[in-house]
């Protein structure tokens, strides 16, 4: 590789203190490995990243109980709202508009408990054309003994960033027209490389290895000490600061990070967290430059991000990460690209569901992978790998965050050290997903079934129980449409909302309010 090619990293500039971090998942082997912990933060975060995995899987976490085949309880999506409860006493409520009993779950002390009781319908088993499937979360960790309990970012890694390193604003450069060529697994239409050897060679100068340090309490109240491990790619840099993305699941608990550079596990630098999202599976280290030794400078090269909108089925795909132990760090597997926007459903901790649009890839992703780069035949970066579907009778179907959806979530993060988004304060579902409607004339809309107190949708006068048939002059026939309404109408946008209320009691009416979309607050 030309010398001019491998970023800069000679002159010390300035530095910016920071902290921060969070950590991976479990694994099988102790990594003997020294970290350096990173000064107190600030900011305390919960983080509920996804866990649940149906079919034969490495447990991960608390294991979370999958919906039965027979009376499935709904799948509440969460709009700034309270997550439905789980796991608590359950009480009779009547009437009950949609069967099942009237079981309503009373809301925790830990969401203000009295609330208002919302009634829980059932789900009506359907065929959905989005292709959902459960999976694992790539990150392996290392673990003196198993985690126990709930998933927080640690105190000591959290401190707010609001710009980036030298106050300027960060945004990666325009991919136009610069993924052109084609590729299959069998020739490469570019003029940069001659063989897929040489794109690996060049792209594990960009990709490296994440180590993060975790403590966690267990049921006998012992704190317990472990290592996790995970994969990042080199995306840019600004005065100071080199930046690397990564998944969101890959640094949740982490009390420490640090990077490995190459294969040169001697030199393991010190990392800062500057934001991370779980709802798009997403974050930001940095390294300071000025703390990374002369000879891994050398060795260190910004990947070129290129265009996920222009591949097709077919292309060739090549994942680079550090599956399974850092002795195995820059390991390159080769395949296809699967399957394009394929929509993948991860359940939580807390029982709530989340959708990811992906790209599928046959390439060998495995744990500890997570956060590393899915490249073309352009010897561009593509997707960022972050999960696989896992089953003794399934073989080579890998997910990656297409790098078009990640740009803007990284830039933001970098820039602002959070993503801001547009919060209505309800759990709902469509309509359309309940059983016994049409003995309330329920065609369309969104069942409303909780209102987070004090929230936008409470100032407005939403209760629980409502359907919401019209946001914003706009009919909402799924939960889609809300959602997709929301976010245009934006944080501090106003509009007038349609309402059906009292059709359990025969008494229907439409009422139209008023509501002010406000930001999502951090503790949801």
């Amino acid at each position: 590789m030309d010398e001019q090619d491998r970023t800069d990293l000679t002159d010390n500039t300035e530095q910016t203190p920071r902290s921060e971090q969070n950590p991976g998942q479990p694994e099988s082997a102790a990594v003997n490995f020294v970290m350096q912990d990173i000064p107190a933060g600030q900011n305390h975060e919960e983080v509920r990243p996804a866990s649940t995995l149906q079919g034969t899987y490495a447990q991960h976490r608390a294991q979370q109980t999958p919906p039965g085949s027979d009376g499935r309880q709904a799948n509440y999506n969460n709009i700034g709202g309270y997550p439905p409860q789980s796991n608590t006493q359950w009480r009779q409520s009547t009437p009950p508009p949609f069967g099942g009993g009237g079981q309503v779950p009373p809301m925790g002390p830990r969401y203000g408990g009295g609330m208002g009781q919302p009634i829980y319908p059932p789900v009506k088993t359907k065929s959905k054309n989005a292709w959902k499937v459960w999976v694992a979360l790539l990150c392996i960790v290392c673990l003196c003994a198993s985690v126990i309990g709930g998933v927080y970012l640690s105190n000591s890694l959290l401190q707010s960033h609001s710009a980036s390193g030298d106050g300027g604003e960060f945004q990666f450069p325009s991919t136009a027209g610069g993924t052109d060529g084609r590729a299959d697994v069998t020739k490469l239409q570019n003029s940069n490389y001659e063989t897929i050897s040489d794109i690996a060679e060049d792209l594990s100068l960009s990709v490296v290895t994440i180590i993060t340090s975790i403590e966690s309490v267990d049921m006998f109240n012992m704190t317990r000490s472990g290592s996790a491990l995970g994969s990042g790619i080199i995306i840019g840099e600004s005065g100071d600061e080199l930046y690397i993305a990564t998944n969101h699941h890959v640094l949740s608990d982490a009390k420490s990070v640090s990077v490995i550079i190459g294969m040169d596990d001697a030199h393991a630098v010190n990392a800062y967290l500057k934001g991370s999202d779980q709802d798009t599976d997403l974050a930001v280290i940095y390294l300071k430059k000025s703390e990374i030794p002369d000879e891994v400078k050398e060795q260190i090269k910004i990947a070129t991000l290129g265009d996920s909108d222009s591949l097709r089925l077919g292309d060739l795909s090549i994942a680079i990460g550090s599956p399974v132990d850092k002795s195995f760090g820059n390991t390159v597997t080769v395949g296809s690209i699967s399957g394009l926007e394929r929509t993948v459903q991860f359940q939580n901790d807390d029982g709530t569901s989340q959708s990811m649009i992906l790209l599928q890839t046959d390439a060998a992703i495995n744990p500890g992978n997570s956060g590393g780069a899915l490249v073309n035949g352009r010897g561009e970066v593509v997707g960022i790998n972050n999960a696989k579907l896992t089953s003794t009778d399934i073989e080579g179907m890998g997910f990656a965050i297409p790098i078009n959806t990640a740009k803007p979530i990284l830039e933001q993060l970098i820039n602002e050290g959070k993503i801001r988004r547009p919060y209505l304060g309800i759990t709902g579902v469509s309509v359309e997903d309940l059983q016994n409607t049409s003995q309330y004339n329920l065609v369309y809309g969104v069942y409303v079934a909780t209102v987070v107190e004090n929230g936008p949708a409470a100032k407005a006068g939403v209760q629980a129980n409502d359907v919401i048939i019209s946001f914003n002059g706009q009919p909402i026939n799924v939960f889609d449409d809300l959602t997709a309404a929301i976010k245009e109408l934006g944080i501090g946008g106003s509009a007038e909302m349609e309402i059906l209320r009292g059709y359990i009691e025969g008494d229907a009416q439409t009422v139209t309010l008023q509501v002010t979309i406000e930001e999502k607050p951090s503790s949801y």
